[in-house]
């Protein structure tokens, strides 16, 4: 069998196709184009046999030699979708054979899952048609009808159903599509199939945290993508965070755990994924002052005060720790600066209580800092001014003394601080 291409003649099939000799051969085409031949079957008795090309090979339709005797001038013809022989049997007599054709009636998908995130163009799964017509063809399209709703995200090629954009699952986790099966004689049968999308976890990314820096304890702000399976925050690629919270799939905030050291944050997902942020993040010394306590805990208004400090954290060249006094109920709302002194490390302060303050029982004394700005604790007790009535008094037992003499000294309102010689 051969067909003219427009250019020259070529074969349909394998050439010799039949079982034996052939006669009476008669050719008819189907509605879509697809050649049938009938012919007495030397290779079967003379008998009458039809066959049909596929698209790859010829297959026999019905029995090959299914005449009762010997079949003479075979002729075909389609009519209603009906293919219809007619041969003259053994010289006798004429008579008409028909070979009905049945509609395909099932389509199967050999596959109706596909990964999120696989390529354009990948392949769901591979079609196939149920029909009671041996070797008969069938072609596959996508049409509108129930159960359509998405089929421009597909495409057919040959008998493979494709995805044209690779998906993602949080976008749409299942398609819906009616798919069309037409045999070689125009008849066909439509199916609906839903296609799902299998979940696959994405990697996280680090997009930003904040702060970055700060000590132990502190709490950092990470934002991102793919977070909701994060399992971890990893300080420096070592330590886990003391604590973490997963807010949204792009943000989570971690605690900076104690060990924790200056690098990079990893964010840890499902195993195996991770991601590395691109800066890193400065783990800092806690920067503290403490208020050591005073001795004495009274003091006179105008008397020296030694102010000792205990400071952590690395102050800046040219800072300034300032001793402030609080009111007399220990308030630091309006606190008095009662010295100074320029340093970065602990020390003492050499202070002076106002000589007009006001006398209590409750007045305490704190450090601060000015670079960077650092607020201590107090002295943790209380401190008594006492104020004074007046000006201390001195008065002698005797006036008037010959050699050898003794006289007594009194002074009046002491200062308590203060050494009379």
């Amino acid at each position: 069998m051969k067909k003219f291409n427009g250019t020259t003649w070529v074969d349909i099939g394998t050439p010799g196709f039949s079982a034996g000799v052939v006669y009476y051969t008669s050719l008819a085409l189907g509605g879509s184009g697809t050649p049938y031949v009938a012919y007495q079957d030397g290779g079967n008795g003379n008998k009458a046999t039809v066959m049909k090309f596929n698209g790859t090979i010829w297959v026999d339709i019905d029995t090959p030699g299914f005449s009762a005797g010997q079949a003479d001038y075979t002729s075909l013809a389609f009519k209603n979708s009906k293919l219809y022989i007619a041969y003259n049997s053994g010289g006798a007599f004429a008579k008409t054979f028909s070979l009905n054709t049945a509609a395909p009636t099932d389509i199967t998908l050999s596959a109706t899952a596909i990964y999120e995130n696989v390529a354009a163009n990948s392949t769901v799964g591979t079609l196939t048609s149920i029909d009671i017509d041996t070797g008969d063809m069938h072609t596959y399209t996508l049409v509108s009808g129930a159960g359509s709703t998405d089929n421009a995200s597909f495409n057919i090629s040959g008998n493979a159903l494709r995805i044209n954009n690779s998906p993602d699952y949080e976008t749409q986790n299942s398609y819906s599509i009616r798919i069309r099966t037409t045999d070689s004689h125009g008849l066909f049968f439509e199916k609906a199939f839903t296609i799902n999308i299998v979940d696959v976890y994405d990697s996280p990314t680090i997009t930003s945290f904040t702060p970055t820096s700060g000590p132990v304890g502190s709490i950092v702000t990470i934002t991102g993508t793919n977070f909701t399976a994060t399992t971890n925050v990893l300080f420096d690629g070592s330590v886990r965070a003391t604590t973490l919270t997963v807010n949204s799939a792009t943000q989570i905030t971690a605690t900076v755990p104690a060990g924790a050291v200056t690098g990079f944050l990893i964010v840890v997902g499902n195993s195996p994924y991770w991601e590395y942020s691109d800066d890193i993040f400065i783990v800092t010394t806690p920067i503290t002052i403490t208020t050591d306590p005073i001795s004495p805990t009274s003091f006179c208004a105008g008397s020296n005060v030694t102010v000792p400090f205990t400071a952590t954290g690395p102050f800046a060249s040219g800072n300034v720790f300032t001793a402030q006094l609080s009111d007399a109920s220990g308030s630091f709302t309006s606190p008095t600066t009662i010295g100074t002194v320029t340093a970065t490390t602990s020390g003492n302060i050499s202070a002076t209580m106002p000589a007009a303050q006001t006398a209590g029982a409750g007045y305490r004394i704190r450090v601060i800092a000015s670079n960077p700005a650092t607020t201590g604790t107090d002295n943790g007790s209380n401190l008594t001014v006492m104020g004074r009535i007046a000006t201390p008094i001195a008065t002698a037992s005797r006036t008037a003394l010959g050699q050898w003499d003794n006289a007594t000294l009194t002074v009046s309102n002491p200062d308590p601080n203060a050494t009379y010689t």
